[in-house]
């Protein structure tokens, strides 16, 4: 089966791929070696679009539960109303990765949605494994709530929201909230989440060439976390929230699957679980609706405005007094042809077709992991949307 990058999709990872041109793939257990490749690739795709004039920044401080003190980052939209706000987990697989690489991509989503963001510089593994990750998350969170009035925002609206091991925090932090009784969280927002430890070790050599993240980081980045316990029959859900068991009294998620992860799983597994216990709110339906075909995208109207044959008429009682049956020949009337009805996908160049949207297991919308990576919001992804905690 051959396999072929999307051209937004390559325009998006341009910056990443340039960074990764010559570099060497790290062995599995090297984390300086991944520090090294990959802060680079995320600073680049971080900064290949301008960052918003209307967003200003403020940094705060408070103290973890063992004494450590956290940084966090303030990020708000001139002129934006007070409301909602969001908790924010950086990508790095827990062993990379800080907030000041994700200035560019924090902006572009508080300047699209208007909502503010508190992102937050939690410790890293190996040097800090599970738990300390996620009580510094907890530990923000608990911050965010105390100072709401301070910040003016709501607190009963106030969500999480991360990609890749943000993602798995942020999800993780529902379930601990759930345990502790609080404080509340309206919604979870993952972008491609890094939720399952166990781990497969068979790549998938269709699509092992296409993936950012690979069978090899997951082989160190879940070890780092968890030490010994990874993969094993003892890890809990705070850590892996593959492994939940019970999605009752979670608040509702949007989880954007990462296009170029698909040899994991874990996305879908948590989503079902969530979507059993009606976790997953529907997802907006849209006028130009889009399915992939033969790796080909085709462009037609939807079934509804397709013409359908009239009901068969008896027209012999009406033949005699017809314009025909007296010699009478008339040509029939001309019509403007029907305008073709736009098509969302239609700036890039393929053949399109709009159907019911792509959706994997549980209902899920599939979306591509570059534009959320480096901040993207392309018209056909309203993530911004989301970010709107209503």
């Amino acid at each position: 089966m051959a396999l072929s990058l999307d051209p937004e999709i390559a325009e998006a990872l341009a910056p990443m791929a340039g960074a990764m041109a010559d570099a060497t793939p790290p062995a599995v257990g090297d984390i300086e070696g991944r520090r090294a490749l990959w802060e680079p690739i995320i600073n680049g795709a971080g900064t290949a679009q301008p960052i918003p004039a209307d967003v200003q920044t403020s940094e705060h401080h408070t103290t973890a539960g063992d004494g450590a003190r956290i940084t966090m980052r303030w990020y708000t939209k001139d002129g934006a109303a007070p409301g909602p706000a969001v908790l924010f987990f950086h990508g790095g697989g827990y062993i990379f990765g800080h907030i000041d690489l994700f200035d560019g991509p924090i902006s572009r989503y508080v300047s699209a949605s208007g909502v503010p963001m508190l992102s937050v510089q939690y410790r890293r593994a190996p040097e800090h494994p599970f738990p300390t990750p996620l009580e510094d998350a907890y530990t923000a969170l608990r911050w965010l709530h105390a100072h709401a009035a301070e910040l003016g925002i709501d607190p009963d609206r106030i969500g999480v929201m991360g990609d890749s091991a943000g993602g798995g925090m942020a999800a993780g932090l529902t379930i601990l909230a759930r345990e502790r009784g609080g404080p509340k969280i309206a919604r979870q927002i993952l972008l491609m989440p890094m939720l399952d430890d166990r781990t497969t070790t068979t790549p998938d050599p269709h699509i092992a060439p296409y993936v950012l993240w690979s069978y090899d980081d997951s082989l160190t980045a879940w070890p780092a976390l968890l030490g010994e316990a990874a993969g094993g029959p003892d890890v809990p859900a705070t850590a892996a929230p593959a492994r939940l068991e019970d999605a009752t009294g979670l608040p509702p998620a949007y989880i954007e699957v990462g296009q170029l992860d698909l040899f994991r799983d874990e996305d879908t597994a948590y989503a079902t679980k969530l979507s059993r216990a009606g976790r997953i709110p529907p997802a907006p339906r849209r006028p130009a609706r889009v399915r992939l075909h033969r790796l080909h995208l085709r462009c037609r109207p939807p079934r509804h405005r397709r013409p359908r044959p009239g009901p068969e008429v008896d027209l012999s009682r009406h033949r005699a007094r017809s314009p025909c049956a007296a010699g009478e020949v008339r040509k029939p009337a001309t019509q403007a042809a029907p305008a073709p009805t736009p098509c969302a996908m239609a700036p890039l160049g393929h053949r399109q077709e709009q159907t019911e949207a792509p959706r994997g297991r549980a209902g899920l919308p599939r979306r591509a992991a570059s534009t959320s990576m480096a901040g993207r919001l392309p018209g056909r992804m309203p993530a911004a949307q989301h970010l709107i905690l209503t």
